[in-house]
């Protein structure tokens, strides 16, 4: 269940919009917020694994962090280099054009602090397969950040984002939701996320849910 490279580039613009909300906005400063929970904001090497137009790194970057962003989408890493010119971090954020699973070969020997990779696992064909190829450039001891859609959410999306019980209670215990980019994605629960996780060889730290109150409270328009 993949989704193509031309679903996330025929979408930069409704991404760049949905970007400048205030619920993403506050879902961003969260994820933020926990990753510092373990690690510092200066000084680090940085791999945005699917990170798209870069832009979840802005702040990392604006600290002195180096960060590479990894997508094989080239509509947005075309925008992510417009965006960190503009900002006057090109010399901090580089882009390289790759699917996950070739990552090796595309970041060559380079090896990094933290690995980030938000939003990025409901898309792809093989989770194990992607968790392989991003943390082997991850330094020993280093963090790796992974958010990804918590399938229990689903029904509480329908019942407090659209007002609707009927499609609530159709959805419990669904798997699979539509997303912005009009794909259908994956949603995991966390018990199974860490099970994944830790069959890699990590160590769970700390596990977080980053947007109960801005996605539940009330509607868009309201929010």
């Amino acid at each position: 269940m993949p989704t193509s490279n031309q679903a996330f580039d025929s979408h930069l613009e409704v991404w760049k919009r949905e970007q400048t909300t205030p619920w993403s906005r506050v879902r961003l400063k969260v994820e933020i917020a926990n990753l510092l929970r373990h690690v510092g904001q200066s000084g680090l090497k940085i791999l945005d694994a699917g990170g798209g137009n870069g832009y979840a790194s802005i702040s990392f970057a604006q600290h002195g962090c180096d960060v590479v962003v990894a997508d094989y989408s080239e509509a947005m890493l075309a925008d992510g280099r417009k965006l960190m010119s503009e900002l006057g971090l090109d010399k901090r954020v580089s882009f390289v054009l790759t699917r996950l699973e070739d990552l090796s070969s595309a970041i060559h020997n380079q090896e990094f602090d933290v690995v980030m990779c938000h939003n990025v696992l409901q898309y792809v064909e093989s989770i194990p397969a992607v968790l392989r190829s991003i943390l082997r450039p991850l330094k020993s001891q280093g963090i790796v950040s992974i958010t990804c859609l918590n399938r229990y959410s689903i029904a509480y999306h329908q019942a407090f984002l659209r007002g609707d019980l009927q499609a609530a209670k159709a959805v419990i215990g669904a798997r699979e939701t539509k997303t912005i980019f009009e794909s259908t994605a994956r949603a995991l629960a966390v018990d199974e996320l860490v099970k994944l996780v830790e069959a890699q060889g990590c160590t769970i730290q700390a596990d977080y849910g980053v947007r109960c109150m801005i996605d539940y409270w009330g509607d868009n328009e309201r929010k």
